[in-house]
């Protein structure tokens, strides 16, 4: 849990700027890292506030550096968090998104040399975001403030202030056009960091794999629908995240009726839930011919919509997965032994375009659990390639979930989760431990004391 700041003794002033005028208030902390608050006149904490959490960026903010997109953001949340009447611009001092002015005038040089931004920063020894906003909490409590609609094309940084207590109605986006000399900076962002710099909203999915009952179906819709009327949520996890559910099957299933009618069920179930999405997890552990399946497939379910291709031998992969594409959506595992096929351009061309989730998968359902490490390294390869849906699974459960946090945390990005093993006992789902799930993933509290 992030250490609570001390609030006390802050300085204030008015302050007329060229957007407006405002109350400027400045909290004591070491010299030039104090945080600033500009706040617009009448402010009223009782009103849902409009917020602008920045990071200062001194070759955007005051040089007006055309390399990056700050300072343009800067003026441009001024200007709106003024017109509201009621709204708040936090200042924080995290240079280089936390590696300060020298270092980030070094990750500058890297640049020049062809790096991008997060591989400069990674070269120097840093992690690719460093930001942390418990000022910004800090802030938010001083001025009694209940409510913010936040200004950011960032879902981590939502993700993060939530985490912390803050109850973000509304996250609006600040998007600015690019130049010639930002263009491949933003690009970085929204590949690398996964903000979101167009109109269009990207999903992600927390998924629970191993669904064999209707009755698990409508249990899992309850306890989400409880969840998201008792609890303070992430409301990026409220709207923006599915709950896929995986139903398991393989070719010996195709030749049994009771199995098919089984996971029709399923399917016809899960279709009353708005908030639930069945996937079937097709296993191709016993299959010889990947491409005659697929088209057993859709004709025994012409209902599905997303396929996962498990245990696709690695020279099978490429040709089932582009037969596949052009039937359903698709969710594709790699383990260690086929990640490399990420080097076919081709490939990595129909993943992106298709919006394909790689789901990195070195358990094959045994809950096998990665090493952090091994993500890392896994993760940030998908990344330069430029794939950014991306998926983790290996043992995940209520019991397993620091090792994802920390993750999203050093990416400074979302993943999507996959869980079976971690959620069962004696090979049978446990209510007990999707409940946990659940709301470990969703509720803010949990997360923070995970």
């Amino acid at each position: 849990m992030m250490q609570k700041k001390n609030a006390d003794n802050s300085a204030s002033a008015y302050l007329p700027t060229e957007f407006g005028d405002f109350e400027i208030k400045v909290w004591p902390e070491s010299r030039g890292l104090e945080p600033i608050a500009l706040i617009t006149k009448n402010f009223d904490p009782e009103k849902t506030a409009l917020v602008r959490v920045h990071s200062e960026c001194i070759t955007g903010d005051t040089f007006h550096s055309c390399k990056c997109d700050c300072g343009t953001q800067k003026d441009m949340a001024l200007k709106m968090i003024n017109e509201s009447k009621n709204g708040i611009f936090i200042y924080l001092r995290q240079e280089g998104r936390d590696i300060g002015i020298y270092e980030k005038v070094k990750a500058y040089g890297l640049q020049d040399q062809g790096f991008d931004t997060y591989q400069a920063n990674v070269l120097l020894g840093h992690k690719p975001d460093q930001r942390e906003y418990s000022w910004a909490k800090t802030i938010l409590d001083e001025l009694k403030v209940k409510n913010i609609r936040i200004l950011t094309n960032n879902p981590s940084k939502v993700f993060e202030l939530t985490r912390l207590g803050i109850k973000v109605i509304e996250r609006i986006p600040l998007l600015i056009e690019s130049n010639k000399h930002n263009k491949y900076y933003l690009d970085t962002k929204r590949i690398k960091f996964g903000h979101l710099l167009t109109n269009e909203t990207k999903r992600h999915y927390i998924s629970i794999s191993g669904i064999k009952h209707t009755e698990e179906v409508e249990y899992i819709a309850d306890l989400k629908n409880k969840i998201q009327k008792n609890y303070h949520m992430d409301p990026l996890m409220k709207k923006e995240f599915k709950t896929n559910l995986g139903i398991y099957c393989d070719s010996k299933s195709l030749t049994k009726i009771d199995y098919i009618n089984d996971i029709k069920k399923i399917f016809q179930t899960a279709k009353r839930f708005r908030n639930l999405v069945p996937v079937l997890h097709y296993s191709f552990r016993y299959s010889k011919e990947p491409i005659k399946e697929i088209n057993q497939i859709k004709a025994v379910f012409p209902f599905v919509k997303y396929v996962q291709l498990n245990d696709l031998k690695k020279d099978w992969l490429k040709e089932t997965f582009d037969f596949a594409l052009k039937k359903f959506s698709i969710i594709l595992p790699l383990s260690k032994e086929s990640l490399n096929l990420i080097e076919d351009p081709n490939l990595v061309k129909k993943i992106i375009k298709n919006k394909t989730y790689v789901l990195l998968d070195n358990s094959g359902g045994t809950g096998r659990r990665e090493k952090e490490k091994d993500f890392i390294i896994n993760i940030d390869y998908l990344l330069e390639k430029e794939i950014n849906n991306i998926a983790l699974a290996g043992g995940f459960g209520p019991d397993y979930l620091s090792s994802y946090f920390k993750l999203t945390g050093f990416f400074k990005m979302f993943f999507s989760i996959d869980a079976e093993s971690g959620l069962k006992i004696k090979d049978k789902l446990d209510q007990r431990k999707i409940a946990s799930y659940l709301e470990k993933l969703m509720l803010s509290e949990c997360i923070q004391n995970d």
